[in-house]
């Protein structure tokens, strides 16, 4: 299954790690987020609003690493 987080307001969220693969996250605000070795293949981040998020060896949508505020 994958996860829903279409709209979601999750500011400062500590996601480290989490896999959200597929995750359908169209719209989600997720300021300041960190995102740390985060797996984010396939998700839907149409429109996203990351503003200040970390990622550090995060897996991207498609499949690319992120090495950003290491």
């Amino acid at each position: 299954l994958s996860a829903n987080l279409t709209e979601a307001v999750m500011l400062v969220a500590d996601l480290r790690g989490v896999r959200l693969t597929g995750a359908n996250m169209k719209e989600v605000k997720m300021h300041y987020a960190n995102l740390e070795r985060t797996i984010l293949r396939r998700a839907a981040l149409d429109f996203a609003d990351l503003k200040g998020a970390k990622f550090c060896n995060t897996i991207m949508p498609n499949g690319d690493t992120a090495i950003k505020d290491c």
